[in-house]
C-alpha cells in the first residue's frame, strides 16, 4: 500500500515536473563581455592605409568597405598600415578574409603574404597555397609579442598576367566558446566581433550557413526568439519542426513559410524588415501542433508571417547569409 503510494506520489511529482515552463535567455554581450576581440583591421577608409590600393563597397563581409589588392604583369604590390595594438595573454587566434574571384585570379597569383611587426620583430605568414575561389577566412596564429605595431600585405602576379583580391577584416579572438554553448557548428562563419563596449556573435558568410541551437535544441511547445542586427542582410530563416520562416526579398520585407518538401507561402512585410542596421526579433510560437512565425523590429511590436502544422520533431537551426550581429536569443519551453 505505502509503495503504491509513493509510487503515486512520484508521478505525481514527475508529472508536474514536465508540464513545468522553463526560460532559457542569453544576452550574447554579457555572455562574452570578458571575450573583446581585437580588431586589428576593417580594411576601411580613415584606417591609414598606405600604398596601391582601392576601397570595394559592395564585396565585403563586415563594415562599409574591403580592399581590392592587385598586381599587375608581376610586379610586387605592397600596402601596410601602423597599429599600436597590446596583445593581451591569451589572445593567440588570429584570422583574416580574403576573398578571390575567379580560377583565372587564382592562377594569375604567385604569393600572397601578410607581415606583421611588433616589439622589433616580425613574422611572415604566405596565403598563396591555402586561398580558393570565393571568401577564405585563414588562421593567423598571434606571436607571444606584447604588441602589433604594422601590418602589410604583399600581393606578386605572374609576369604578363593581372591578379587581385579583396581583403576585409582581420582580429584575433580568445576563446572559440561561441561554436558550442548556445551554437552548435563547425562553419567557418562564425566568430565574435566587438563594437565599442559589446562583444557580439558575428555571422559572415556569402553563402547560407546554418547554426544548430543547444539549448533547447528542439521545442514541442512554447516560443523562441532570435535577435539580430543585420549589417549586410541577404536572407534570414528560422527552422523549427521541419518547418521554417525566411525573411529575403526586396529590402528584406518578404517573408516566406515552408513546410518541408511543401509548397511555400509567401507574403509581403508592411511594418516591418530584415533591412541592414536596424533590430531584428524573430520569434517562433509552438502550440497544439502549429507553430506561428513572426518579426519585429523593436522586440514589442510583432508582423505575423504566418502560420503552419508539423508532424514531427526537429532541431531549432538559425540560418543566415550575409552579415549580422547576433544579439540575444531567448526560449521559454
Amino acid at each position: 500500500m505505502q509503495v503504491g503510494v509513493l509510487l503515486l506520489v512520484l508521478s505525481i511529482a514527475f508529472y508536474f515536473l514536465e508540464q513545468r515552463t522553463r526560460f532559457f535567455s542569453i544576452d550574447f554581450s554579457k555572455q562574452y563581455s570578458k571575450y573583446r576581440t581585437i580588431e586589428v583591421a576593417g580594411f576601411e577608409e580613415g584606417e591609414g592605409w598606405q600604398g596601391n590600393f582601392t576601397y570595394d563597397s559592395v564585396r565585403t563581409l563586415q563594415g562599409k568597405s574591403s580592399i581590392i589588392l592587385s598586381s599587375w604583369y608581376g610586379n610586387l604590390n605592397t600596402i601596410q598600415a601602423n597599429k599600436n595594438f597590446i596583445i593581451p595573454p591569451g589572445y593567440t587566434n588570429g584570422y583574416i578574409s580574403i576573398f578571390v574571384t575567379d580560377k583565372k585570379n587564382l592562377s594569375s597569383l604567385v604569393s600572397l603574404t601578410l607581415n606583421l611587426k611588433g616589439n622589433n620583430q616580425q613574422k611572415d605568414f604566405d596565403f598563396t597555397q591555402l586561398l580558393q575561389v570565393g571568401w577564405n577566412r585563414l588562421a593567423v596564429p598571434i606571436p607571444n609579442w606584447k604588441m602589433i605595431s604594422q601590418i602589410s600585405l604583399s600581393m606578386l602576379s605572374k609576369s604578363g598576367e593581372i591578379a587581385e583580391v579583396n581583403v576585409d577584416r582581420f582580429w584575433i579572438e580568445n576563446t572559440t566558446g561561441y561554436k558550442s554553448d548556445v551554437f552548435s557548428t563547425q562553419s567557418q562563419s562564425l566568430s565574435l566581433r566587438t563594437i565599442g563596449q559589446r562583444t557580439y556573435v558575428f555571422s559572415s558568410s556569402a553563402e547560407i550557413a546554418t547554426y544548430s541551437v543547444t539549448t533547447p535544441s528542439q521545442i514541442q511547445k512554447g516560443s523562441i526568439t532570435f535577435s539580430l542586427i543585420p549589417e549586410h542582410s541577404q536572407e534570414i530563416q528560422v527552422s523549427v519542426n521541419g518547418t521554417s520562416m525566411k525573411i529575403a526579398g526586396k529590402n528584406m520585407s518578404e517573408c516566406t513559410i515552408n513546410k518541408n518538401a511543401g509548397t511555400p507561402v509567401m507574403k509581403k512585410l508592411t511594418s516591418t524588415s530584415g533591412n541592414n542596421d536596424l533590430y531584428i526579433f524573430l520569434k517562433a510560437t509552438v502550440q497544439n501542433g502549429k507553430i506561428a512565425y513572426s518579426i519585429s523590429n523593436n522586440g514589442v511590436d510583432y508582423e505575423t508571417c504566418g502560420s503552419v502544422s508539423y508532424t514531427q520533431i526537429k532541431p531549432i537551426q538559425l540560418s543566415l547569409k550575409g552579415s549580422y550581429l547576433i544579439d540575444s536569443y531567448y526560449a521559454e519551453y
